[in-house]
């Protein structure tokens, strides 16, 4: 290779390098102008975004800050209402145990009321048979015609057998209802028989002769609605299917004593 050709190479390897040179000087430039401004658009919209969130924090924050006042407002309301509530359940309670106190109460004078009603049906059923009694005694007495009328073939023949102290015919049962007697006389084992007072006068001590040759000394003090005319009923204090067991016993022999 001759002279010339070396510096026309060495002429256009430079030439080369200056244009490079020169397009780096303007291109290099504008690139870094554009990519700034680009970023200095970005920045804008992340400040943008940036304040809209700061704004969006501020107006959170402030939400939350009420949203506590009214949280705090409702607990103690809540507590307010609890203890009324706790008040309210315990005059309730109160009220509800003075209730019952007062239930009890009313129970007790109402059983007491009825025990005494019970009484006082008894004496007064007591008065009238011994009224009854009486009068059967006196109508007796005087033997007039009109009362010996009156009287049922049963008193009749009961009036006949008095005179004798013996009546017989009789059926006896038992019962277990203790209490007050229509003489006014507390039930007792051993004593106490119910009888029809038109036949066997009230506190009369009779005595008993069974069929089989039993005999037992019992007091007539009470009365009862199913023991009319001949019957007898002996009080028994024992179990109910006790004395259903004992039955009925017919043909029972009484002679009254006093």
């Amino acid at each position: 290779m001759n002279s010339n050709t070396k510096w026309v190479l060495a002429g256009l390897i430079l030439l080369t390098i200056i244009g490079l040179q020169l397009y780096a000087l303007y291109e290099i430039p504008q690139t870094y102008a554009e990519e700034m401004d680009a970023i200095k658009k970005e920045k804008e919209v992340l400040e943008t975004e940036k304040a809209a969130l700061e704004q969006e924090n501020t107006q959170m924050e402030s939400e939350l800050f009420e949203l506590k006042d009214q949280l705090q407002s409702i607990e103690e309301r809540f507590e307010e209402t609890k203890e009324e509530l706790e008040s309210t359940i315990k005059e309730l309670e109160k009220d509800l145990e003075q209730s019952n106190e007062e239930i009890q109460q009313l129970k007790q004078i109402n059983q007491q009321k009825e025990q005494e009603n019970k009484r006082l049906q008894r004496e007064l059923q007591s008065r009238k048979e011994k009224r009854q009694v009486q009068v059967a005694s006196r109508s007796r007495d005087s033997g007039t015609a009109n009362s010996q009328a009156s009287q049922t073939a049963n008193n009749q023949s009961s009036k006949q057998s008095s005179s004798s102290h013996v009546l017989t015919g009789f059926e006896v049962t038992w019962y277990n209802t203790s209490g007050t007697t229509a003489s006014g006389r507390p039930t007792q084992d051993g004593v106490t028989i119910a009888v029809d007072p038109n036949v066997i006068p009230l506190g009369t001590w009779v005595k008993l002769t069974f069929p089989d040759g039993t005999v037992q000394k019992r007091r007539a003090d009470d009365t009862g609605a199913a023991v009319r005319g001949r019957k007898i009923d002996i009080y028994k204090d024992a179990p109910t299917n006790q004395l259903l067991s004992l039955g009925r016993v017919s043909g029972v022999k009484v002679e009254i004593l006093d």
